[in-house]
This record gives structure tokens, sequence and C-alpha cells, in this order.
């Protein structure tokens, strides 16, 4: 019986220091992961980071703006998302419908570059969104803050230099 009660003690003894180095690694997995949120996409989305296509939006703390502009473009930003949400919807399910043609052996090429086109055309349709949107925007900022927003939106790194695209050979500018 002593033997039995030892060998319980210990067990008991070592399922403890076992708890305790499970409570420490959860611990430490937890600190890992709240490390790591601020990197997922949709919270550097709500923290104003570069979005990609994904959202229409912009970071108007830097530009002084009156009420009035940031009513404005508030009101702006708000019809033109949900258009702009809407054309990015058509565009996804117009590549899905060109996607799910492609998978098919069967579809001749015809069939495949008229869908296509649709795709082509829903994603011109998106960019007009944003077009007209940025225009918008810019038609309530005064000319030093259109100069700032223009180099903000056009300056994001001069990309024709930062990918070594040879401007002089071909006139680009």
């Amino acid at each position: 019986m002593k033997i039995n009660e030892i060998t319980l003690r210990r067990f008991a003894l070592l399922l403890k220091e076992e708890k305790m180095e499970i409570r420490k690694a959860l611990l430490a997995l937890m600190v890992v992961l709240i490390g790591f949120a601020p990197a997922s996409p949709a919270l550097a989305q709500k923290a104003g980071m570069h979005r990609g296509m994904t959202s229409i939006g912009h970071n108007w703390q830097k530009f002084d703006l009156s009420k009035e502009q940031k009513a404005k473009i508030d009101s702006i930003e708000k019809s033109y998302g949900e258009k702009w949400k809407n054309a990015r919807a058509q565009v996804m399910a117009r590549m899905k419908e060109w996607m799910d043609l492609y998978k098919n052996s069967k579809v001749d090429d015809a069939t495949l570059r008229k869908a296509h086109e649709k795709v082509e055309e829903a994603r011109r349709e998106m960019m007009k969104v944003h077009v007209d949107y940025r225009i918008a925007v810019r038609d309530v900022l005064t000319p030093a803050q259109r100069t700032k927003y223009a180099e903000e939106k056009m300056g994001r790194g001069d990309r024709s230099k930062r990918m070594n695209h040879p401007c002089e050979e071909c006139g680009m500018e």
C-alpha cells in the first residue's frame, strides 16, 4: 500500500507540474497571437494600412479637413463604398463564371474568350467607380490638399523606377 500511495503522490505532483507547463504554454501562445493580430488583413484595413483594391477610403487625418469637407467626404465614401462593393462583386462573379468554364474541357475557345471579356468589362466598370470616387473627393479638397492627395495616391513610389522600367528608351514617363 505504501508504494501505491507514494506513486500516486508522485503522479499528482507531476500532474501539477504539467498543468503549470500547459498554462505557461497557453500564455505564451496568447501573447504570440495578440502580437500578430494587427498584421491580419481585416485589422490592417481598419487601421488605415494599405488596402490594395479591396475598398474605397483614405486616411484623411493628415489633410486638416474642415468639418464641411469631412462631412462631404464621408458622404462620398459611403456612396461610392457601396458602388465599389457591388462592382467588385460583379468582377468576382464574372471571374468565377470564367474559371468554371475554363475548368470544363468541353468549352470552346470562343466561349472562353467571351467569358473573359465579361470579366474585363466588369473590371473596367469597377475602375470607373474608383476614378469617379477619386474625382468626387478631389473636388472637395483645396488646391493644397489636392496636391498632397495626388502625391499620396500617385506617389506610392515611382513604380517604373522601382521596377527598373526603361522610361528613357520607350519614351514613357
